[in-house]
């Protein structure tokens, strides 16, 4: 099994929303919302990934 973890970090909201539309669209994951320092950090746990 395979399991990445992705930690993006962001400010932007657009940019933010974006990225969360698309992954929800294309991948099954857990997704954790943390504020820090004023920033957000998406944690997305990828398991069985196939990249193209």
């Amino acid at each position: 099994m395979i399991n990445n973890i992705i930690n993006i970090f962001s400010n932007d909201e657009f940019i933010f929303n974006t990225l969360k539309n698309i992954i929800n669209k294309n991948y099954a994951f857990h997704i954790n919302y943390i504020h820090l320092q004023k920033k957000k950090k998406i944690i997305i746990n990828y398991k069985n990934l196939n990249i193209i």
